[in-house]
């Protein structure tokens, strides 16, 4: 995350997500369920940017134990990772 201007950090179950000043996503961690949001389960040591959500400015974040909630600065919501109830 060198030379990026994060502005908030959210910590879930053996990953994180940062949020930047330009509403990007970068997560790191266990992807065991897929809350990294990469479209697979695979884990990942370094940040890496949520490319689905690149073209979105994200606003707010709320992360749990296994999965992610995100407000676009449009009112769009999106989520991801693990889904066992519903």
């Amino acid at each position: 995350l060198k030379n990026k201007q994060i502005v908030a950090v959210y910590g879930g179950e053996q990953y994180s997500i940062a949020l930047d000043k330009l509403g990007n996503l970068y997560s790191m961690g266990n992807g065991i369920a897929g809350q990294l949001g990469h479209g697979s389960n695979k884990s990942n040591q370094s940040p890496a940017v949520v490319q689905a959500l690149k073209e979105h400015r994200i606003a707010q974040v709320s992360v749990a134990s296994w999965h992610v909630a995100a407000v676009t600065d449009k009112g769009k919501v999106f989520c991801w990772g693990f889904n066992g109830t519903g």
